[in-house]
């Protein structure tokens, strides 16, 4: 009797357990695969009872277990997961599937199912804003027009690409959106024209008015919410003191600063002069001066 037969039983018991054929010739001191591979082909009957002890794998595991893949992907799992779940791999897969075309329509009728049932992918992290949230949203917008969409629509509102996304599929939103956007324009318009705000005139503005470069970035700004004129008009003066630019581009390059801190689309920090709540971007005065970084002007 050859070594090979002596120790069959024991080959087979090692291999029906996963491991590897190779690894079993070396662990019972048996000459290598090749020859095991001629004492075999010399004894179909024996290759058969080792090929059927063998664990499935690759595509035979796949179509073995293809009932229970289904069972587990109607029940939640996504493809791949059910499929490692039973020892396979998503490779292995998706190849059955794309070469039996039977099989891919049960994969995807099971997975149609999950969609329609509560263990959908992340159904359960799903959020909608209702029409009631872009009406609110709408609302906002019109009650603050001078001030850009992107600081209006903050926390609880959708946000401006939701808005601007609705109106591209909603002729009837575009529509409303559209309004809202000229009321804004005409009350921009409207506060431009309006009287003059009167402003406390005490002795250090007197004396701050009869120089030219205050007084040039005063008025550039006069137009702006208090807050938001202090800040504007304190950079430009800044810019103007380290030579960045000159008193004259004052009103050219201090009208664009002005621009995209009120209107813009960009999140610009609140400012100094205005509440901190702790869902806004805002640092007090005193740790801005402390830090090292250089202040950066507009």
């Amino acid at each position: 009797m050859s070594a090979f037969a002596s120790q069959f039983e024991a080959i087979i018991t090692r291999v029906a357990a996963g491991e590897p054929l190779t690894a079993t010739l070396r662990a019972l001191s048996l000459p290598g695969k090749s020859g095991f591979d001629a004492w075999l082909r010399r004894h179909p009957d024996l290759r058969a009872r080792l090929d059927a002890a063998r664990p499935l794998s690759g595509q035979a595991l796949v179509r073995a277990k293809f009932d229970n893949i289904l069972a587990a992907i109607r029940d939640g799992a996504t493809a791949e997961g059910a499929v490692e779940s039973f020892g396979g791999t998503g490779t292995s897969f998706f190849k059955v599937i794309k070469s039996d075309k039977a099989l891919k329509a049960r994969f995807v009728a099971a997975t149609a199912s999950r969609e329609d049932g509560e263990n959908a992918i992340g159904k359960s992290a799903t959020g909608r804003w209702s029409e009631a949230d872009f009406t609110r949203a709408l609302d906002a917008l019109r009650a603050e027009p001078k001030v850009g969409m992107q600081r209006v629509l903050t926390d609880g509102y959708p946000t401006p690409f939701l808005v601007l996304d609705k109106a591209r599929r909603d002729p009837a939103f575009r529509e409303r959106l559209v309004a809202v956007v000229g009321e804004r324009a005409k009350r921009r318009t409207g506060l431009r024209k309006a009287a003059p705000r009167v402003y406390e005139d005490g002795l250090l503005r007197r004396a701050l008015l009869q120089l030219d470069l205050f007084r040039i970035a005063n008025k550039t700004f006069a137009g702006l919410d208090p807050a938001d004129r202090e800040d504007c008009t304190s950079e430009a003066i800044c810019a103007a003191l380290d030579g960045e630019i000159t008193i004259d581009e004052i009103k050219t390059k201090g009208r664009k600063l002005a621009r995209a801190r009120v209107f813009g689309s960009v999140a610009w920090p609140v400012s100094l002069d205005a509440p901190h709540f702790d869902t806004r971007n805002a640092e007090p005065l005193g740790a801005l001066l402390a830090t090292p970084c250089p202040i950066v002007h507009y």
